[in-house]
């Protein structure tokens, strides 16, 4: 496959080059070749060594032009840097080629400055030394934990969704005696967060396990003498590319056909706001709640909740207890709140997120 359809298929903007044995020349000649493509080169010789940049200048920024790109050369055959400004941001790439003996390596780094290098052997492990760059200060800003959120799948794996019953159980029946609604809410949905986690995780392990074997599977039948010729065993292949290819998107597909969007008038939200909550609003919140939308803090999606609502109306068997009503635990919630105010501060937490722009692949 050619540099530049690489490229285009990658999505690569900047693709830094080593060991490309070219020089000045063939890059310059790239480059005329191909008017999507601006070429740096740190040439080598015919036979070794040799670095370079190739930007693509269609999907870089528009406002950058080929003279806003500086390009140094280092070390000669060896390392370069790339420096350019994207958006607000100043970006220096620095492309290295170390050679091989460590008495070279050594002092390559030691006479490329432009970061704090640190050397250490690799206890016999191997035959190279493990080099290290400083990159970040010790103690960056704290920015947080990553954010928890439930996955449409959890609604379908009926394990966890029985480990959550009891805990909706357990709060339904805490409420009916008295006990506090925003704590016994918010303890409840801390424990299913805790389930759900837990659950994710093993699901993640049988997920990885299925696509190896079918990774496994489908190399086997690909390495086989007859393949090229074999249509029964290509179609075998194919088959089992398409399932491989469906367990890796299987996530993300289903929450953007669940996309969508509704919108209540503004009479109607205000008269709805001058009521007090009952089930059947409650139900109907839920109902007209649109799915595949981004949860709060919490990370506990509309899903959820429409499938308790699904679950009360499912008929079951006689000898099993009634499902728990999240209607009545979420109108007893919204109901203390509304008359005395009692709201956790965590209700008052906000979420920010950076994201691409329309159209374009920088943010």
């Amino acid at each position: 496959m050619s540099l530049p359809r690489i490229m285009k298929t990658e999505k690569i903007s900047i693709l830094a080059l080593q060991e490309t044995h070219e020089t000045e020349q063939a890059l310059s000649q790239l480059e005329s070749l191909n008017e999507n493509l601006w070429c740096f080169s740190n040439p080598g010789s015919t036979h070794r060594a040799g670095t370079g940049f190739v930007v693509d200048r269609h999907s870089i920024p528009g406002t950058i032009m080929r003279n806003d790109l500086k390009h140094e050369i280092i070390t000669p055959r060896r390392a370069d840097l790339l420096t350019l400004t994207w958006g607000e941001e100043r970006l220096r790439i620095l492309n290295i080629y170390t050679p091989n003996a460590d008495n070279e390596a050594f002092i390559f780094f030691k006479d490329l400055r432009l970061m704090q290098w640190n050397f250490a052997g690799s206890m016999g492990l191997s035959d190279h030394s493990v080099v290290a760059v400083k990159i970040l200060e010790s103690n960056p800003p704290y920015v947080g934990l990553p954010r928890w959120r439930m996955n449409l799948e959890d609604l379908e794996d009926q394990k966890g969704m029985d480990l959550v019953e009891k805990t909706l159980h357990r709060v339904e029946k805490e409420l009916k005696r008295g006990a506090d609604p925003m704590s016994k809410w918010i303890e409840a949905k801390e424990n299913i967060k805790n389930i759900l986690t837990a659950r994710q995780g093993i699901r993640r392990k049988e997920r990885s396990r299925t696509l190896k074997s079918l990774e496994h599977d489908k190399k086997e039948l690909t390495n086989m003498s007859d393949f090229p010729k074999n249509k029964g065993l290509q179609s075998r292949a194919l088959a089992l590319s398409h399932r491989i290819d469906e367990i890796k998107k299987a996530k993300i597909d289903r929450a953007a056909e669940l996309s969508s969007a509704r919108y209540a008038s503004k009479g109607a939200a205000k008269a709805a706001l001058s009521q007090p909550f009952m089930i059947e609003r409650v139900e109907e919140a839920i109902r007209r709640a649109a799915p595949g939308k981004s949860p709060g803090a919490d990370g506990i999606p509309y899903e959820f909740y429409k499938y308790w609502v699904k679950e009360l109306k499912r008929p079951h068997d006689d000898d099993r207890e009634d499902p728990p009503d999240i209607r009545w635990i979420l109108m007893k919630v919204w109901n203390l709140t509304r008359t005395t105010n009692p709201v956790d501060q965590r209700y008052a937490l906000g979420l920010m997120y950076l994201m691409f722009k329309k159209g374009t692949d920088w943010i």
